[in-house]
């Protein structure tokens, strides 16, 4: 008989929250870690990048700690191919900047999916909310991009 690997592919909302928010310090450490690599002129853009994750970070652990239980208390169910189980780990400073770009486009998916399969109309809306700080964030990201490269 083939043995198979069992996999748990359930969740509290508050483990995937503070998985997202690990990730997000893993994307921010693994940017400024890099730094030393950025010429003046992409330096500042950097630290901008890594200061809308480290925002994003911060916003997903109040809600872990904050929110309310019966939505944290929710089970979900979540891809096993989803980068909140793949460590981050940066070679480069262009590498950090994709891995972070990467993760909160995944996390952003993961959480409007989340919100689509909630039965409930609070998770729903938490959900929700989440994804949408999540893209108002990687806007932002762009912006300061597009903005750097402009200069």
């Amino acid at each position: 008989m083939a043995q198979t690997e069992h996999h748990d592919t359930f969740l509290s909302s508050a483990q995937l929250f503070e998985r997202a928010a690990i990730r997000c310090r893993e994307a921010e450490q693994g940017l400024r870690n890099c730094f030393g690599q950025a010429g003046e002129a992409r330096l500042m853009e950097m630290k901008n990048i890594a200061d809308q994750e480290h925002q994003l970070a911060c916003a997903l652990e109040r809600f872990v700690e904050s929110g309310p239980a019966k939505v944290l208390n929710t089970r979900l169910q979540y891809q096993l191919d989803s980068k909140l189980l793949k460590k981050i780990s940066s070679r480069s400073l262009d590498d950090a900047v994709d891995q972070l770009t990467s993760l909160n486009n995944d996390l952003a998916s993961t959480f409007h999916d989340q919100a689509l399969k909630s039965g409930s109309p609070s998770v729903r809306e938490a959900m929700e909310n989440i994804s949408t700080e999540v893209n108002a964030i990687n806007r932002r990201i762009s912006m300061i991009r597009v903005t750097a490269q402009d200069i």
